[in-house]
């Protein structure tokens, strides 16, 4: 079990499901410095609690809430690996007012040593990473991650657009069609074509069909925003060709929607599939009364995704960098372009 020594006047436990909302608090406020103004924050219970039940993440080994001496939450910290577990996501947040006390720099220690307990889960002979986000501007943080070893090792972009008038007609190609979401029928289908499609995207690590679709499984059980009408998939016969899974209310306002995932599987690509599903998730949102629509989006993208989005008049909002540490040599199962 990962231990951690924090500063005198703090204390430490592992998160349950009653500490959802108050960590919800905690996460927002964190991030309100690289919010816009007046944004209701990023993180939501909803959301939050289903991360917090999805398979393979164990609350009670894989969380660490701290407390001050008057027993108020100041800080979190989660490491967590999903299969085929060569990558461990190390993530938390300090309460402005508690940085630089050194609570965040033994929650970091403590999530790394969580991560190479882990590692049992692993591949024999695998490349085992530890990966941590954080916003561009956020210097503390980096400063954190490089004083603990991690290297930046890309960027990702937060684009969006607001829409002031209905969006262009896509243009299908003959012999494709866009179908009523199933989920019974059409969701294993939809959820291998967005496996296919990233295969070449930077970090993809091959998982196991059925493990990788119970994970989406849960995410759709979990969130409360999901509506099959926002789940758009084009078919070429009984062959997925492209996805486009959307999701309202994106950053808890309701005037904003989310392209979760968007994918066009090889052999259909360079037939203009991704601007013309792009263009339709527009249009869906639109006729919603969403004129905001936002993704997320590797900014060196391996398939030219950036110039599609740009194409389609999307600008970058929000840049956030990705930090590792190699925590054990062998073979590199994820895709490194």
């Amino acid at each position: 079990m990962a231990t951690i020594h924090l500063p005198d006047g703090f204390t430490s436990r592992p998160a349950t499901l009653d500490d959802v909302v108050e960590a919800v608090a905690l996460f927002n406020e964190a991030d309100r410095e690289f919010m816009p103004p007046g944004a209701p924050g990023y993180h939501n219970a909803d959301e939050t609690r289903g991360e917090w039940t999805e398979p393979d993440f164990d609350l009670a080994s894989d969380t660490l809430l701290v407390f001050d001496a008057e027993g108020t939450l100041v800080a979190y910290q989660e490491a967590f690996t999903t299969p085929p577990h060569v990558r461990a996501i190390v993530w938390g947040k300090v309460h402005p007012e508690f940085r630089g006390r050194g609570v965040g720099a033994a929650l970091l220690a403590w999530g790394e040593e969580r991560a190479r307990e882990l590692m049992k889960r692993s591949p024999e002979g695998a490349a085992v990473d530890a990966q941590s986000w954080i916003e561009s501007e956020n210097r503390g943080a980096a400063a954190l991650l490089e004083g603990a070893g991690f290297e930046r090792s890309r960027f990702f972009w937060d684009m969006e657009i607001e829409l002031t008038e209905a969006p262009a007609e896509p243009r299908w190609p003959d012999g494709l069609e866009l179908r009523p979401f199933i989920r019974e029928e059409h969701h294993r289908a939809a959820h291998e074509a967005i496996h296919d499609s990233f295969k070449d995207h930077w970090g993809f690590a091959p998982a196991d069909s059925d493990e990788s679709f119970e994970r989406a499984e849960h995410h759709l059980d979990a969130n409360p925003h999901y509506d099959p009408k926002y789940y758009h998939v084009l078919w070429d016969g009984d062959e997925v060709a492209a996805v486009s899974l959307c999701y309202p209310n994106a950053e808890n306002d309701p005037r904003k929607g989310l392209v979760g995932v968007l994918g066009v599987r090889k052999p259909w690509r360079e037939r203009g599939l991704g601007l013309a599903i792009l263009l339709h998730s527009f249009r869906v949102f639109w006729d919603n009364d969403t004129p905001v629509v936002t993704l997320g989006v590797d900014a060196d993208s391996l398939t030219g995704a950036t110039r599609l989005y740009e194409k389609a008049g999307m600008h970058v909002e929000k840049t956030f960098a990705a930090y590792e540490k190699r925590l054990r040599q062998g073979e590199d199962l994820r895709n490194r372009g």
